[in-house]
């Protein structure tokens, strides 16, 4: 049975029949489903005429009568309402429409099963299109419905069998008779889309979107009493709907100006409707002044709509007004109707309650507050204009505009994010210099605030998300997912909203962020600018996302001066002013910084320096250019002079220091006392400091009685300067060490908690919450401040003293204190940490924190890295800290963590290494949990090493996979081997060892092909699963583990005892794993697999259609969001194609090629799978563009290969197999359009596939081979031999590589006989041919029956022997050409995709027999099955023009057999509908051009007319142009274009043509060497030509040249004889 019409976008044009009053509404698209409710059947006739296969048809049955018409009611949907009233216009203006519409509509609803809905949707579609009808062609249009009726009528009187054969029957009959209107009605037939450019598709697309069908919409209208007298006004709506769908801004106001119109025209429509006299005229003469006014706005916002993005920038106050202005219009024009007409009408807006919504968005966190930049006008137009063309590029999903500090990179960030909310299209903007630290959940958060700010109709959404992700174990892409995502796409903007977030570089948590971005579709409805100074961490993040980058330019010199001259506006200069040169040299000096300028400004400015301000800019222009600093440098000399300056005293000058280090680590603002007792320091200093620095604050507001972090304060160069080693002023160093300032603060909250605070009676029993002053912070970030103040251990003598001096009271005191400030959910209470000793304290409040909340992961590691310091012996600390580490890289894939754990595994291993060499050492190996109550699992001696090699191992390979290094997985091997060594049997733990180490070698074994690895895998394997003997609940993996070693092993040596025992494997383990295991669908998939490698070898159909079953089965089991579910779509997808290679079957490759955009859509970048994904779809991609030759396949497949090469950079252990991939690509686009730069970057990628494969890699065959292949197509390009001898070598190299019984060894005796024959065809060495015939030979030998790639060597062993035939003319050769092509025919029965190309071979042999024997039933035979083969190629298939030129060429051989001239004039028209299909530069133009040019010859020696060889000539000498030299068929060229001149010789007699003729026979003559088999014909044609030139000439030259040809001649036949 067919399934239902799914929801696709239709583009009618539906225009009515009769001349309207009014103007008709614009048009819509995108129609789903509507269901019918059941009806019971019309049963089965006995009798009457057969109108469809499905089964015998009853008599015909009066039309059903039109069902009685309701009032119209208002639905829930304004815009429902009015596609369904514009409908009811459009049907009561027709009666033949709307007869037709009733008649569809009533089969419908006696269609109780929905079987007809597809059928009816067809018709109801192509009524649209016969409805569409322009005035010229309204006659046609009205009897094509009449007729088409009638074949409506025929529809009714089917019963179908219940089965897809009939239903099937039906559709082709529906399809078959629109086709016969269509062919008889020629305005139809030409009109591919539904309709011309106005009606009821307009109406559709601007209201209803995805709701219903075409059948749906014009079911529900068909019942609808019309209500005509707002017909006008409908028609305004739907054009104001219109404008609402292209605008590309202010989509809610304008939006919302719609619905209030459309929801006010629809309450008019009720009362109209509800009336049953004509309405009054004072209501008509409302309605109409409303329509008027109404009519001026929708003018208005279709123009706003169509206004350039830039110009919207540039104008958006002004557009923002006018909507307000728009707005208030209607509503007056409302109030005014109302008035007027005295009808009042409650609008249906919905006022429901959002209190709880608005509680859950309020709930959220706000983004600090922060000082907008000064926006100097004009500065930065041409960035702010490059990132608004950008926003408008649907398919590109961020920006990153990155560049050196002090570039004004927030100030931009700034001004779009101003801009972009007046236009209405912000979705959040984020700064990030206020939230250095933040964890990526709370910054998410932040921006759905601002997003429910905005746009109040996503409040809702995010809402519902703040109520779901509560807890504290929610993943962060679920975050970004719930809050953002999903929100935008509800919105259902036409446009996409964007997110500014500045200053990526300055957050710690920014890798673990833009991961969870590529995890976006490009086609989402958002969009992400991202500023950044340069950083190798975020372009690596982001090299796996499609990203436009924009390196930020300096600012001109002459914006710096202008930035000078407004800024000097506001300093009272005191009568010195500075002049047009001295802003000029500042300028100068800035190098397009604005910061500097800035800086600047602010030290002019600031009150703290008592001169004169023109005396401090002399003193900065004189520093600048006494010294002479250079681009980058003048930052760093104006901050050193103003430092000097603005502290001059040696002491305040330590006092900053300490100062500016506390700021730099400082966590979070603290009042100035309380950051004055942090320091130790005084109110004063501090204060006095705090002012002064104020001269170089450059981000925010100055605030004297609040310290900030350093980042919120100063712009980032100035603390890239005051880190710097450099930093010194009069031989004083001025630099700061984050670390020193770090261990200063540590060594402080120490002392303010455990020497102050808690020796206070009041420290004893206070809560967190009545902390005072700084004592908080220093609870709360202590462990943060030691940890990353100090090394790991050992401690500095100070800092152990002071924490060995802590009792254990105080403690565990601080320890009650400290869970609060972490987490508020500890105030509630935590596990109990009496008797925990003072020594694994940290320890159990780590695994406290850990087990919580993945926010609390980095206090839970400063605790762990605290604890490690204490416990420096302590194995099991250690251990933990590294599954800490990995569990923060699991979460944010922050490479820095996954490299922190594999050192901290290595030094836990070094320990344990150092305890088990050094016996009685004080090595701790792990403490049991009774002896420290730290909660700590006992790992003791060789348990303990085991499980650590194990855990370095499985970080190293993790690190390999992502980073490709190979060290690493050596590494990784050699623990694993270490580790088993340690447990051996019966260790419980030794299966899981064999099991790793396997996975390892298996991974290297594919990465280098070293077979010993592969072998040891599978011994590995096979020793594991002795270990788990059944009922083992792992012996179903370990079978699975094997199974899959064994596969690789056939696919790599072609042992078929290995699939058959995985094969046999697989099915024990699905035995093993019924409904419902949690790993049955990996069982299936597994066995399917191998299944189809068994069909691939043996080609028995039964395994491909039972692995199909299995995939099929596979694919249900597990929910749509689990991980398994990609794989096996995947998976299903590559088994489908695969038959569709075997059987030709379209349906099957459409599938695949949807299973493989589900899986692509499942696992979005950064999946580490979705490379394979991108090429598994490419791969169908391609297959159909060999099929149907949709060019725009090819070009998708291309694109999906180059963005998988792009995730797979070197030293990725994929990257040879995408270069490969896309290479295939590139030379198929060659092959259709014959673009030498994709040939040549082919090769190129050929070259370093083949280089990343080196022997004795498992694939390095298949490079071999292809580019062997390449060279092989460039060959025929251009005839560089060097190519084709490269070629023969490569494809020996890979023939001795794949020794049988390899499974791929055919297609190398293929792939090499396929290159001597052409080596023989341009050399003419008969041994290249023998071989060539004897490796065919072989293959053929290799591929039994039933082997799907058995047709495929029959056919190319034909090929060979037919050319071995023209060079010997053994008839044998011949018979057995046609006999191997015709089993090969056998073996392609329809619709199998290369049964056109046997068609072809066998059509062509027989063509070649005919012509050597004379046996016209062999050429009539020829050409009926070019006839056929033509029909397998339909427009726009690639090869069509390789059939075009067959059948040509066969019905010219016709011709020139018994001299039919229709035959010719056939041929001449087939050659040239194949020569438009070959544009230059096609590669197989040439070919083309000749072949017509040969016909045209024909016809002139039969009717004599000269333009005929004019125009063959011309042609000749355009395929010439096309084969220079060294291309191989030149030669053959030379010889027609030739022949041609000597022929027009011979009918005018121009000498110069036959002089020409003679240079161009001597030109071919070079190309081709003696041994070429057509070389004695040229030898005769020369002879022939130079004779006719003696005739006339008398050269007694030419008579000795003739002679000597011809005695050539002669010699070469006898010999060949």
């Amino acid at each position: 049975m067919a399934s239902k019409p799914t929801s696709t976008p239709i583009f009618d044009k539906f225009k009515a029949f009769v001349r309207r009053k009014t103007p008709q509404p614009p048009e819509a698209s995108n129609i789903v489903v509507a269901t019918s409710p059941p009806v019971t059947p019309i049963p089965p006739q006995s009798s009457g005429d057969d109108v469809a296969p499905a089964v015998p048809n009853a008599p015909d049955i009066p039309s059903p009568p039109v069902a009685p018409q309701k009032a119209f009611v208002k639905s829930k949907m304004f815009e429902k309402d009015i596609a369904i009233l514009s409908v009811t216009y459009i049907l009561e203006e027709n009666p033949e429409l709307k007869r037709l519409i009733h008649l569809i509509v009533s089969i419908h609803d006696k269609d109780e099963e929905d079987q007809l809905n597809g059928v009816l949707e067809t018709c109801a579609r192509f009524s649209v299109q016969l409805a569409s009808a322009t005035e010229a062609h309204r006659a046609e249009a009205t009897e094509a419905i009449t007729v088409f009726v009638k074949t409506v009528e025929k529809i009714k009187t089917v019963q179908l069998a219940g089965d897809a054969q009939s239903l099937d029957a039906l559709t082709s009959m529906v399809d078959d008779e629109i086709a016969k209107i269509k062919s008889s009605h020629p305005p139809f037939a030409r009109d591919r889309s539904f309709g011309t450019s106005e009606g009821l598709s307009k109406v559709l697309t601007a209201t209803i979107g995805a709701s219903i069908t075409v059948l749906g919409v014009v079911k529900e209208a068909s019942a609808v009493i019309p209500v005509p007298w707002v017909q006008t006004v409908i028609g305004k709506v739907v054009s104001l709907l219109n404008a609402v769908m292209q605008t590309r801004s202010n989509y809610s106001d304008m939006k919302q100006i719609a619905a209030t119109a459309g929801e006010f025209v629809i309450s008019c429509a009720v009362i109209c409707s509800e009336r049953t006299t004509e309405p009054s005229k004072e209501l008509k003469r409302a309605l109409n002044k409303f329509t008027r006014t109404l009519e001026s706005i929708v003018v208005e916002c279709d123009e706003l709509s169509r206004l350039n993005p830039f110009w919207r920038y540039l104008q958006q106050n002004v557009q923002m007004s006018t909507l307000q202005g728009i707005g208030t219009r209607l509503n007056i024009a409302i109030e005014l109707f109302q008035t007027e007409s005295q009808v009042h009408m409650q609008l249906d807006i919905k006022d429901l309650s959002r209190k709880f919504d608005y509680a859950a968005l309020n709930s959220l966190p706000n983004h600090p507050h922060y000082v907008r930049n000064e926006y100097l006008g004009g500065s930065r137009d041409d960035v702010l204009g490059y990132i608004s063309g950008w926003i408008d590029k649907p398919n590109e999903l961020v920006l990153w505009m990155h560049g050196t500090a002090g570039l004004g990179k927030s100030t931009v960030g700034q001004q779009l994010v101003h801009l972009l909310k007046d236009d209405d299209r912000l979705a959040g903007g984020v700064f990030l210099t206020n939230l250095t630290t933040e964890h990526p959940e709370t910054v998410i958060q932040m921006i759905a605030k601002q997003l429910g700010e905005m746009h109040p109709r996503a409040i809702a959404n995010i809402s519902e998300a703040a109520r779901k992700l509560n807890g504290p174990h929610s993943p962060l892409r679920d975050y970004l997912t719930a809050y953002i995502i999903d929100p935008v796409h509800e919105l259902e903007y036409p446009y996409q909203l964007v997110i500014v977030i500045d200053g990526l570089e300055e957050w710690t948590n920014h890798e673990s962020f833009l991961a969870e971005l590529a995890h976006i579709p490009t086609s989402s409805a958002l969009k992400f600018i991202l500023t950044s100074r340069p950083s190798h961490s975020i372009e690596r993040v982001l090299d796996k996302i499609p990203v436009q980058q924009y390196p930020l330019p300096p600012v001109s010199q002459e914006i710096v001066e202008h930035y000078f001259s407004h800024h000097f506006e506001k300093i009272d200069w005191r009568g010195q002013k500075p002049d047009q040169q001295t802003i000029n040299r500042l300028a100068t000096h800035a190098h397009g910084l604005l910061i500097w300028a800035a800086t600047v400004g602010s030290l002019l400015s600031h009150e703290s320096d008592e001169r004169y301000p023109h005396v401090i800019l002399h003193q900065i222009l004189s520093s600048e250019e006494k010294v002479g600093t250079r681009s980058g440098e003048q930052l760093e000399r104006l901050y050193r002079d103003a430092i000097a300056t603005l502290f001059p005293e040696p002491d305040m000058r330590e006092k900053l220091r300490n100062f500016l280090g506390a700021m730099m680590v400082l966590q979070e603002a603290l009042p100035i006392r309380d950051f004055a007792g942090l320091l130790g320091m005084s109110d004063r200093p501090a204060e006095e400091i705090q002012r002064r620095l104020a001269a170089l604050q450059t981000r925010g507001d100055f605030k004297s009685d609040v310290i900030p972090p350093a980042l919120q304060q100063f712009h980032v160069s100035f603390l890239e300067f005051i880190e710097s080693a450099s930093t010194e002023y009069n031989g004083h160093s001025i630099a700061i060490s984050s670390t020193n300032a770090h261990s200063m603060l540590a060594n402080r909250c120490l002392e303010i908690i455990f020497f102050e605070l808690l020796q206070s009676p009041r420290g004893k029993t206070c809560a967190y919450s009545e902390l005072r002053g700084v004592e908080p912070y220093a609870v709360k970030f202590w462990p943060l401040h030691l940890s990353n103040g100090s090394s790991r251990p050992p401690l500095a003598p100070s800092t152990t003293r002071a924490l060995i001096d802590i009792s254990e009271e105080n403690m565990h005191c601080w320890a009650t204190l400290f869970l609060p400030s972490v987490a508020a959910r500890f105030q509630d209470g935590y596990d109990s940490l009496d008797n925990i000793p003072k020594s694994a304290l940290l320890y159990k409040l780590a695994m406290i924190i850990g087990k919580e909340d993945v926010t609390t992961l980095s206090y839970q590691l400063y605790c762990l890295e605290i604890a490690v310091r204490l416990q420096p012996i302590n194995v099991g600390t250690w251990i933990a800290l590294g599954e800490a580490y990995h569990r923060l890289y699991e979460h944010g894939g922050y490479n820095k963590n996954l490299d922190e754990a594999i050192g901290v595994f290595r030094h836990a291993l070094d320990l344990v290494s150092r305890k088990s060499a050094c016996e009685g050492s004080q090595a701790d190996v792990g403490v049991d949990v009774a002896r420290d109550g730290g909660g700590r699992t006992n790992t003791s001696g060789t348990d303990a090493q085991g499980s650590i090699l194990t855990w370095v191992a499985h970080v190293l390979r993790t690190r390999f996979d992502q980073r490709g290094a190979s060290s690493d997985l050596d590494e990784a091997i050699s623990f694993h081997r270490e580790a088993l060594g340690l447990r051996p049997a019966p260790h419980s733990s030794r299966s899981t060892s064999l099991n790793d180490l396997a996975a390892a070698l298996l991974t290297r074994f594919e990465q280098r092909g070293t077979s010993n690895n592969l072998d040891e895998a599978i011994l590995l394997h096979r020793e594991t699963l002795v270990l788990w003997p059944a009922p083992h609940p792992d012996r179903s993996m370990s079978l699975n583990n094997l199974a899959n070693t064994l596969r690789t092993s056939f696919e790599q040596r072609g042992a078929s005892d290995d699939l058959d025992e995985a094969i046999s494997l697989h099915r024990e383990a699905l035995g093993l794993r019924p409904a419902p295991h949690p790993y049955r669908s990996t069982s299936l998939n597994n066995l399917a697999t191998a299944l189809h490698a068994y069909f691939e070898q043996r080609g028995t159909s039964n395994d491909l259609d039972e692995a199909i079953s299995l995939y099929r089965e596979a694919l249900v089991l597990p929910p749509a969001s689990h991980p398994d579910r990609s794989p096996s779509l995947d998976n299903l997808a590559a088994t489908l194609r695969t038959r569709f290679e075997q059987r030709g079957a379209s349906n099957d490759l459409d599938e695949a090629i949807s299973l493989h955009r589900h899986a692509l859509v499942l696992r979005p970048a950064p999946h580490p799978h979705r490379s394979a994904s991108l090429d598994n779809l490419a791969a169908a991609l391609q297959s159909r563009f060999s099929q149907r030759g949709a060019s725009n396949d090819l070009d998708e497949a291309i694109s999906l290969h180059r963005e998988a090469l792009i995730l797979r950079p070197a030293p990725h252990p994929a990257l040879s197999m995408s270069l490969s991939n896309l290479a295939a690509a590139l030379q198929s686009r060659f092959g259709q359009r014959g673009a030498s730069n994709d040939l040549e970057e082919a090769i190129s990628l050929h070259r370093e596939a083949l280089i990343l494969r080196p022997a004795p890699h498992p694939n390095r065959s298949q490079s071999l081979n292809n580019l062997a292949n390449s060279l092989h197509t460039r060959f025929g390009k251009r005839g560089t031999s060097n190519d084709l001898d490269e070629a023969i070598s490569l494809h020996r190299e890979a023939l001795i590589l794949r020794q049988a019984p390899h499974p791929d060894r055919f297609q190398s005796l293929n792939n090499l006989a396929n290159a001597l024959q052409t080596h023989f065809e341009q050399q003419g060495a008969s041994s290249d041919l023998a071989e060539a015939i004897s490796l065919n030979r072989e293959a053929l030998v290799l591929l039994p029956a039933p082997h799907p790639h058995r047709s495929t060597s029959l056919n190319t062993l034909a090929l060979a022997l037919q050319i071995c035939f023209d060079q010997r003319g053994a008839s044998n050769d011949l018979d057995e050409a046609i006999s191997l092509h015709r089993e090969a025919l056998v073996l392609r029965p329809g619709p199998h995709p290369y049964r056109s190309q046997s068609l072809n071979n066998l059509a062509n042999s027989l063509q070649t027999r005919s012509g050597e024997r004379g046996t016209s039933n062999d050429l009539d035979e020829a050409i009926s099955l070019h006839r056929e083969a033509l029909v397998l190629f339909p427009a726009p298939h690639p090869d069509q023009f390789q059939s075009l030129n067959n059948l040509a060429n066969a019905l010219h051989t016709r011709f020139e057999q018994q001299g039919t001239s229709n035959d010719l004039a056939e041929a001449i028209l087939l050659n040239r509908e194949a020569l438009v299909l070959l544009p230059a530069p096609h590669p197989r133009r040439s070919m083309s051009l000749d072949n017509l040019a040969i016909a045209l010859r024909s016809r002139f020696k039969q009717w004599g007319t000269s333009n005929d060889l004019d125009e063959a000539i011309s042609l000749h000498r355009e395929a010439l142009v096309l084969r220079p030299v060294p291309h191989p068929t030149r030669s053959g060229s030379l010889n027609y274009l030739a022949t041609a001149l000597r022929t027009r010789f011979e009918h005018r007699g121009t000498s110069n043509d036959l002089d020409e003729a003679i240079c161009l026979y001597r030109e071919a003559l070079v190309l081709r060497p003696a041994s070429h088999p057509k070389y004695s014909n040229l030898l005769k044609a020369l002879a022939v030509a130079l004779q006719s030139r003696f005739e006339k000439s008398h050269l007694p030259q030419d008579r000795d040249e003739v002679i000597l040809l011809y005695r050539r001649h002669l010699r070469l036949r006898r010999r060949r004889s």
